[in-house]
């Protein structure tokens, strides 16, 4: 099956087109993750193709402050942090690499201008823009909860499970990114074991940042324990859910 850019899950869907109704404004738009990425920092979708990596769209509406440039479509990447980009597998683990709060610089072509823009890791989005994700689910079926300090869409399951049904890598802690945890169920959060999904979005929503969240997911007998801090919000991201 396509791997979908759209963090792994469903579907992302834009709103644009001033002056035509919602309905003819909303589209639908699938990106293949081995030659897409999002940058939430920069607003933008960033894809690879004919040899160069382009900002295929801009998300939000973020505005330059004085002095400040920004990313614009059709915009080319060329450098990041004094190194030259090859390909999006490359710029997605060096990205991912970057600690939050540290500079992320970009080398950007633009017509024959060349310039650096530069954002902190982690940082909320300029001008109070930001993504909407938008998620489909079917008509009847149970309605996800999101979780925005795991990064996680999580669904109660008919047998009384809490499923992690999609994964939302822009904002889920590095410690979660790599640990493949997509259909496993949480069967213990902080030494105890949570009723449902809206629970566990509760109990870690009222936790301070910097305290410690302990999770277990199991699947087919496997256990994967994890251990990490709650961290200020990863970005700036509005979620929509629609049966």
């Amino acid at each position: 099956m396509k791997n979908i850019l759209n963090l792994s899950f469903a579907l992302l869907v834009l709103l644009i087109a001033s002056g035509t109704s919602e309905a003819q404004q909303r589209q639908r738009l699938e990106l293949d993750a081995s030659s897409s990425m999002i940058l939430p920092e920069f607003s933008a979708v960033l894809e690879q193709a004919d040899g160069e990596i382009k900002v295929r769209i801009k998300l939000g509406r973020e505005e330059a402050e004085p002095g400040q440039d920004v990313l614009e479509q059709g915009d080319v990447l060329i450098m990041m942090n004094g190194s030259r980009i090859e390909d999006i597998p490359g710029l997605r683990e060096a990205y991912e690499a970057i600690a939050t709060d540290s500079d992320i610089k970009f080398g950007v072509r633009r017509g024959d201008e060349r310039f650096i823009i530069t954002r902190k890791k982690g940082a909320e989005m300029a001008g109070g823009g930001g993504m909407v994700m938008r998620f489909e689910t079917d008509g009847d079926g149970p309605r996800p909860t999101i979780v925005p300090e795991l990064g996680l869409l999580l669904t109660d399951t008919e047998d009384g499970n809490i499923l992690v049904s999609e994964l939302l890598q822009p904002v889920m802690p590095d410690e979660l990114k790599s640990a493949n945890i997509k259909e496993y169920t949480i069967s213990e959060l902080n030494g105890q074991k949570p009723g449902n999904a809206a629970s566990v979005q509760q109990i870690l929503s009222e936790l301070e940042v910097g305290a410690e969240i302990d999770i277990t997911f199991s699947k087919a007998g496997d256990e994967k324990s994890i251990s990490l801090t709650k961290s200020e919000p990863r970005g700036n991201f509005n979620f929509t859910i629609d049966n």
